[in-house]
């Protein structure tokens, strides 16, 4: 058996175990910082550990929308809320940046906040499979990533790797299905509905 903590941020955050040995990330953070937190919960005891950040195209845009939403209801004055929001903004980006570019992590993170630049000794996907991850991002830019499309909860589209394994997804098949039945009977959509438009959609994520 393998202990596992299922957190919000708030409480994760709060998780202080110094043998962590993987932090999944299942929503987007909105910040270098935020993401630096929440994944500094692994490998405390100076051990190799594992992190890995799952977000979709429209997640990106919609963190993107409430970052500027936030901003504009600030009650500093416009000057004090146009400098936040662009730093808000550009944490942002950075962290878009440093997931969807082919650069040490350890060197991106390090340099975003003024740090030393550690070795980082083929300790982080980029160093250890450079040709690899040039690939991949390529393919996602291109939109032909080599994937297969799986009905996930309310029928939308899932987009896995198929060097995943897809019982890591959901508690495996039987969890995807549960979980699409619960929301089934909850809001009333159709299981595995889709068209083209979700095809296109999955394409991108």
């Amino acid at each position: 058996r393998i202990p596992v903590i299922a957190a919000t941020i708030s409480f994760g955050m709060g998780v202080d175990k110094a043998n962590v040995r993987f932090v999944a990330h299942w929503t987007l953070p909105k910040s270098m910082a935020g993401y630096y937190q929440e994944s500094g919960r692994a490998g405390r005891d100076g051990w190799p550990s594992y992190c890995r950040l799952y977000y979709s195209q429209r997640e990106k845009e919609t963190v993107a929308f409430l970052i500027k939403t936030e901003s504009k209801r600030t009650k500093k004055s416009a000057e004090a809320a146009k400098l936040q929001a662009k730093a808000a903004e550009k944490s942002f980006e950075a962290l878009l940046a440093f997931c969807e570019t082919a650069k040490c992590r350890h060197w991106s993170i390090s340099t975003y906040f003024g740090d030393e630049k550690p070795a980082c000794e083929q300790a982080c996907d980029v160093c250890r499979h450079p040709k690899k991850v040039d690939l991949d991002l390529l393919n996602m830019q291109r939109g032909l990533f080599n994937t297969k499309m799986r009905s996930g909860v309310g029928g939308a589209m899932m987009v896995v790797n198929d060097e995943d394994d897809a019982d890591m997804y959901e508690g495996g098949r039987r969890g995807a299905k549960r979980e699409t039945d619960d929301y089934d009977q909850g809001a009333g959509g159709e299981a595995g509905s889709s068209d083209e438009g979700d095809y296109q959609r999955g394409q991108k994520e």
